[in-house]
C-alpha cells in the first residue's frame, strides 16, 4: 500500500470534484492519502492575485477555504488526512529551478507575454511562494514517507518545483488537469506535466482508437459548424459567420499565418527547450520576407490573445513595417473557419487551427511543438530552421501550383491525422463513473452514493455578490463622471 500526497488546486478553481474522485480512487485501493491545500496565508496566488483589494483578497480566501472544507468533510476514512499548507518560513532549496515557474505564473496572472525583469517585485514574491511551498511539501514527503505524489497543473510556482524534486528523487508522480473535451474526463498522466506538449502528444498517439474514428471526424465537423459545446470554441461563436477580410479583386494566392496564445506556454521549461525559435514574431518576420512578393499575406492574431497587449502590439508593429501584410486583430469578428477555407495555405504555431485546417483539406504548415505533433508524419511539420527554409523556398517555387507541393496524398494524410488526433482527444482522460456534469462549471462527484457540486459557505457567496455589484456600480459612476467632465472641458 502507498502513502499518497495530493498537491491540490486552489478551491476557487472548479477542480475540487475531480480531486475528490482521485482521493476516493486511492482510498479504494487501500492507500493512505494526504491532501495538501492552501491555508490562505500567502500574500497572493494565481487564483487571488495581488491587484485585488485587501478586502476582496481576504473574502476570496474565505470562499476558497470554505469550499474545500465542505468537500473534504464528505470523505469518511481514517486513511484520509487533509493538511493545510501554513507556517510558511524562508527556505533555501538548492538545485531546484524555480525561475521558469515564477515567470510563467506571473505572465499568466498578468495575461501578458511581455518579458519580465528579474528584479520585478511581484516576480520575487512568486519565487518566495515557490521556495516556501516546496520546503513545506518536502518536509511532508519525508515525514510521512510519501511514495506517490499527485500534482495539479505542474506549471505554477506552487507545483512545478515539487515535480523537479520528484524527478531528482526518482519519486513516482502524476499531474492532473481539466478535461481536454467536455467536463468529466479529467487528465491524469504519469511522470510528465500535462503542459509538456511533446510528451502529451506522444501519450495521445498511444491511445487505441479502435472504432472511434467517426467520433473524431464528427467532433471536428461540429467545432467548425459551431454546434459543439466545447468551451474552447467559445470565441468562434461570437464571430460573423462567413465574413473574411480578403479582397476579391486581388489575384495573388492567400497565405494566412495564425498566431498562438503564448501566455500559458512561453515560459514553460519543456516548451522553451523544444522550440527552435525565440518567439513567434521573429519567425513570422523571417517567413514574410521570404514569400511576400508572391502571395497576399494575412496574420490572424488569436482571438484569445485579446488580453495580451504586448503580443498584439508586437504583431501590429510587424504589420506596419511590411506593407504587403494585413493584420487581422484579435478583436475583429471575422470568421476563423471562413478565413481557413479561403486561404491557399495556412501557417500555424501549434494552435488547434492547424488541425482544423488539415481537416478542411487546406495545405497547412505547423511550426514548433504542438499537442498534435506526433500525429503528423510528413514535411508539413517544421521543427528546425533548415526545415523551415526548405519549405519556404518550395512554396516560393510553387506559388502558381501549390497542389504540386501539397499533393492529394499529403492532403489526405493530413486529413487522417486530424481525425486520429481528435479521436484520441475524445478517448483521453479519466473516465470515472463518479464524475458527471451539467455543462461547464457544474461538475458533480458521487460520494457514498450521493451526488455533490460543492460551493463556498452561503454567507461568503452573498457577501461576494454584494461586493461585486457595489464595485461595478462605483466603477460605472466614476466612468460616467469622467465622461461628463471631459465633455464639459471640450465645450469650454
Amino acid at each position: 500500500m502507498k502513502n499518497v500526497l495530493i498537491v491540490s488546486a486552489y478551491g476557487i478553481y472548479p477542480m475540487l470534484e475531480y480531486e475528490l474522485d482521485i482521493i476516493q480512487t486511492r482510498l479504494n485501493n487501500a492507500h493512505t492519502v494526504f491532501f495538501s491545500y492552501c491555508s490562505g496565508v500567502q500574500k497572493f496566488c494565481t487564483a487571488n492575485y495581488v491587484t485585488n483589494s485587501r478586502f476582496e483578497k481576504d473574502l476570496n480566501c474565505k470562499r476558497c477555504l470554505s469550499r474545500v472544507r465542505n468537500g473534504l468533510a464528505k470523505i469518511e476514512s481514517d486513511k484520509f488526512h487533509p493538511i493545510k499548507r501554513e507556517h510558511y518560513s524562508s527556505a533555501n532549496i538548492e538545485n531546484i529551478n524555480i525561475d521558469f515557474a515564477a515567470i510563467s505564473t506571473l505572465q499568466t496572472v498578468l495575461q501578458s507575454s511581455e518579458p519580465i525583469d528579474n528584479n520585478d517585485i511581484q516576480l520575487m514574491e512568486f519565487k518566495k511562494i515557490a521556495t516556501e511551498t516546496l520546503h513545506i511539501l518536502i518536509e511532508l514527503i519525508e515525514k510521512k514517507n510519501i511514495n506517490e505524489v499527485l500534482i495539479f497543473n505542474g506549471r505554477f510556482v506552487e507545483y512545478a518545483p515539487i515535480i523537479e524534486y520528484c524527478v531528482s528523487k526518482k519519486l513516482e508522480y502524476y499531474t492532473y488537469e481539466y478535461p481536454f473535451v467536455g467536463d468529466t474526463d479529467y487528465q491524469l498522466v504519469k511522470q510528465f506535466k500535462t503542459l509538456d506538449l511533446d510528451k502529451m502528444s506522444n501519450y495521445l498517439k498511444t491511445i487505441n482508437l479502435d472504432k472511434n474514428i467517426k467520433k473524431g471526424f464528427n467532433y471536428l465537423e461540429n467545432r467548425i459548424k459551431r454546434s459543439h459545446k466545447d468551451i474552447s470554441t467559445s470565441f468562434a461563436s461570437k464571430q460573423l459567420i462567413g465574413h473574411t477580410p480578403f479582397n476579391p479583386l486581388k489575384n495573388k494566392k492567400i497565405i494566412t499565418i495564425f498566431t498562438s496564445t503564448d501566455i500559458e506556454f512561453i515560459s514553460v521549461k519543456e516548451i522553451i527547450e523544444s522550440r527552435f525559435f525565440k518567439d513567434q514574431c521573429e519567425l513570422i518576420f523571417t517567413i514574410i520576407n521570404v514569400i511576400k512578393n508572391n502571395y497576399d499575406i494575412y496574420i490572424r492574431i488569436h482571438p484569445n490573445a485579446v488580453t495580451d497587449k504586448f503580443h498584439m502590439q508586437q504583431i501590429n508593429n510587424l504589420g506596419s513595417s511590411i506593407p504587403e501584410v494585413t493584420i487581422i486583430n484579435a478583436t475583429e469578428k471575422y470568421d476563423t473557419y471562413a478565413i481557413i477555407s479561403k486561404s491557399d495555405l495556412v501557417i500555424t504555431f501549434g494552435s488547434t487551427v492547424g488541425i482544423e485546417a488539415m481537416h478542411l483539406g487546406i495545405p497547412t504548415i505547423t511550426i514548433g511543438t504542438s499537442i498534435y505533433n506526433h500525429f503528423i508524419e510528413n514535411f508539413t511539420k517544421i521543427s528546425s530552421y533548415e526545415e523551415l527554409n526548405s519549405i519556404l523556398n518550395k512554396i516560393n517555387l510553387h506559388f502558381d501550383s501549390l497542389h504540386e507541393l501539397f499533393t492529394d496524398k499529403i492532403i489526405e494524410e493530413n486529413k487522417r491525422s486530424s481525425v486520429n488526433y481528435a479521436s484520441s482527444l475524445l478517448l483521453s482522460g479519466t473516465k470515472s463513473p463518479n464524475v458527471t456534469a451539467d455543462g461547464y462549471g457544474k461538475i458533480y462527484v458521487k460520494i457514498n452514493g450521493r451526488k455533490y457540486n460543492f460551493k463556498s459557505d452561503l454567507s461568503y457567496r452573498i457577501l461576494f455578490s454584494i461586493y461585486r455589484k457595489l464595485s461595478q456600480t462605483i466603477k460605472l459612476i466614476l466612468t460616467k463622471n469622467i465622461f461628463v467632465l471631459n465633455k464639459s472641458e471640450r465645450s469650454s
